[in-house]
């Protein structure tokens, strides 16, 4: 959660000249990326779980 508390520093300077913009968006674009990538990983997760579940109880 490092991108997290990085983001929220950067939020508060954004507006302070046009570098500070730039690492904004760039962290933002950053934590998007990292978030999306977990959740498509916790998603595999589950459907495995699902699919073990699933033919151990047909069994």
């Amino acid at each position: 959660m490092d991108l997290c508390d990085n983001r929220r520093e950067l939020r508060h300077r954004k507006h302070t000249s046009n570098v500070s913009r730039t690492e904004n968006q760039k962290s933002k674009k950053e934590l998007r990326k990292e978030m999306n990538e977990e959740k498509f990983e916790c998603i595999e997760e589950k459907c495995i779980n699902i699919d073990t579940e699933m033919t151990t109880c047909s069994s």
